[in-house]
């Protein structure tokens, strides 16, 4: 679930996402992955009707996995946080260009780049 509020030229968001994962059977046994909720607050700053950037941080929170058949059960729940970056461009009216990095800032070593164009019908 995603909320914003526009209070120009600012755009407040905030989304909340839930996981759920189903037991996989594995050739040692039955294997339940912990399950994970995220919360991304962030602001985006609209600089002219053509270009705006973003920024935020994500926090999510990963359940315990429960491995019982592993020599040490690994129910340790962990907190990783995330620096959202981001810079749109609107090449046309129906055609944004959106250019968007993480990286990992807490317990997370996951950097990750990506671009993404849009068509709009």
């Amino acid at each position: 679930m995603t909320l914003s509020r526009v209070v120009d030229p600012l755009i407040l968001l905030a989304s909340f996402n839930y996981t759920h994962f189903l037991p996989r059977r594995t050739a040692r046994g039955v294997f339940k992955p912990g399950h994970v909720a995220t919360v991304t607050p962030g602001i985006g700053f609209a600089v002219n009707p053509y270009i705006n950037i973003s920024w935020g941080m994500g926090l999510s929170y990963k359940m315990g996995d429960n491995d019982k058949l592993a020599k040490q059960p690994q129910r340790a729940s962990t907190v990783l946080s995330t620096l959202n970056l981001g810079l749109g461009y609107r090449l046309a009216k129906d055609k944004p260009l959106n250019i968007k990095s993480r990286a990992g800032v807490v317990r997370n070593d996951a950097t990750q780049p990506s671009t993404g164009f849009s068509q709009r019908f």
